[in-house]
């Protein structure tokens, strides 16, 4: 109910929601199955928040790729990148309705392939970002960035997903 109310769109609400759909009942009074039924229907509006949620916390890699650089905070970077690649999923999954946890992401191939709307080879794109050169990473977000964001202004036209600094955008250095 906290999930499907838009209460609590938090990671453990959705495990609990994939934990009920794809687990196995061993006793049933009626009470899983009206859970389940509920769960299946996947409302528009808890789709907009999930996509909104997960959209809103997107950290610009490609912006400060060179003040990262810059500064040796591979560990960092590495952290948001791999933060932009699970957020952008759980873009694309609510987009999908498909319930989605970046808590043990496990089947990534699996996931990605029951998504009909989804960037080309998204699993393989996702699974190389933390092998790419710094710069060549950043710029391979930016373009699952864009990406996404047209698949979902295709389907909700009416959604807003702004974007602070567009991917191909840099910080200009601070001039004293």
């Amino acid at each position: 109910r906290r999930l499907v109310e838009l209460e609590e769109l938090e990671e453990p609400w959705q495990k609990g929601a994939l934990g009920l759909l794809e687990g196995l009942v061993l006793h049933d009074d009626g009470t899983i199955a009206r859970w389940r039924e509920r769960l299946r229907d996947f409302p528009e509006p808890l789709r907009r928040a999930l996509i909104e949620l997960h959209w809103r916390d997107l950290f610009p890699l490609w912006h400060y790729e060179e003040q990262i650089a810059a500064r040796d905070a591979e560990l960092w970077r590495l952290e948001m990148l791999i933060d932009g690649a699970l957020r952008l999923l759980g873009v694309l999954a609510a987009l999908n309705r498909v319930y989605y946890s970046r808590f043990q992401v496990k089947r990534l191939r699996e996931l990605t392939a029951s998504f009909a709307l989804a960037p080309k080879h998204l699993a393989e794109r996702l699974d190389s970002l933390p092998q790419l050169p710094s710069p060549a990473a950043a710029e391979e977000l930016g373009q699952l960035v864009l990406e996404t964001r047209e698949l979902v202004l295709q389907e909700l036209p009416d959604l807003e997903l702004p974007l602070r600094f567009p991917p191909g955008t840099r910080q200009e250095p601070m001039r004293l």
